[in-house]
């Protein structure tokens, strides 16, 4: 068990003390593989008698459970533990059901809540949780709550994580101008997301439009990601995961206000995977004189033979595509 001691004075107020400590051939910390170890730091006296035959008495410990690991960036490249990776996830707001709950909840839910969330994320072969803070001339919205890392490292998942120390400021994105839009039906302000029609607020959507919204979501996030990833994006981050301000809307949050996955949930399902398939066109095919041209993307895989079959017409096997990012 690798340990180490070194002298400390304590001095009033506050003081950083670093050493390292070597560990030979960790277990590293990976997303599949999250590997954790115990750390304790023991506060001693060296003056002190603990009745133990040891000359030091122990004042007072700590211990932390903490994943070794390296991340960097490399030619543009996103790495984790020197090889390159893709941070894939989603964005989450913290309005958690039920509405009654919801204001206290952002920033001290139940333990369940974290749980359910980073499952929602790795279901979806995701291996990041984004944690926004909307503070745009406000109080920040969100939390510092150390049980969220502690979670998150168990269960293999990466953070990218704006404290409430962060504030947005400036005319930033959603902003409306209300004097241009002064004296004109609500309708007319539109969001940065939606341009709306009159009628189309504050009725239920027909079945037939529920299904056309699910559709169109699930594939224009299908063309997008998929065209993202043979440009060799470093990953994703789906705004966003559930809940916030287009809960009820059913425009943005790839989980939907009961806790029901949308199509385009398993669209990021599929695209998250190392190894995706898919047409170098658009994946619609319009008739029997449509070419298609293959293309599969690949992550690297690090001391492994990747063999790949591919069946298809003579003429879209002349154009295979094959990327390997």
């Amino acid at each position: 068990m690798p340990q180490g001691s070194f002298p400390v004075v304590i001095e009033h107020g506050q003081k950083t003390f670093e050493e390292e400590i070597v560990i030979d051939r960790p277990n590293l910390w990976w997303p599949d593989a999250p590997h954790l170890y115990k750390v304790q730091i023991i506060l001693k006296d060296q003056f002190g008698d603990d009745q133990s035959g040891d000359d030091s008495e122990v004042i007072d410990d700590f211990v932390v459970t903490t994943g070794i690991r390296t991340v960097d960036q490399e030619g543009g490249r996103f790495r984790l533990n020197g090889e390159v990776y893709m941070l894939n996830g989603s964005q989450i707001f913290g309005s958690r059901s039920p509405i009654e709950e919801t204001m206290k909840w952002i920033f001290c839910p139940p333990a369940h809540w974290y749980v359910r969330e980073l499952l929602q994320i790795k279901n979806m072969n995701s291996n990041m949780l984004r944690i926004h803070v909307h503070a745009f001339y406000h109080p920040p919205g969100n939390t510092n709550d150390p049980r969220l890392p502690e979670i998150a490292d168990q269960m293999g998942v990466m953070l990218m994580w704006a404290t409430p120390a962060w504030v947005r400021t400036g005319m930033g994105w959603g902003h409306i101008d209300w004097e241009l839009v002064k004296g004109k039906p609500w309708y007319r302000l539109h969001s940065y997301e939606w341009s709306y029609d009159e009628g189309t607020i504050g009725r239920r959507l027909t079945l037939d439009e529920w299904q056309e919204s699910q559709t169109w979501q699930a594939f224009s996030s299908w063309e997008s990601m998929k065209k993202q990833r043979q440009l060799d994006y470093d990953g994703f981050s789906w705004c966003n995961l559930h809940g916030g301000p287009n809960s009820v809307t059913y425009k943005k949050p790839l989980i939907d206000f009961h806790g029901h996955a949308k199509l385009a949930y398993w669209t990021n399902k599929m695209v998250y995977q190392k190894t995706v398939a898919g047409s170098a066109d658009v994946n619609v095919v319009y008739g029997p004189e449509d070419l298609v041209k293959p293309v599969i993307i690949n992550l690297p895989v690090i001391n492994h033979e990747a063999r790949i079959s591919c069946l298809c017409t003579q003429a879209a096997r002349n154009q295979l595509f094959y990327s390997c990012f």
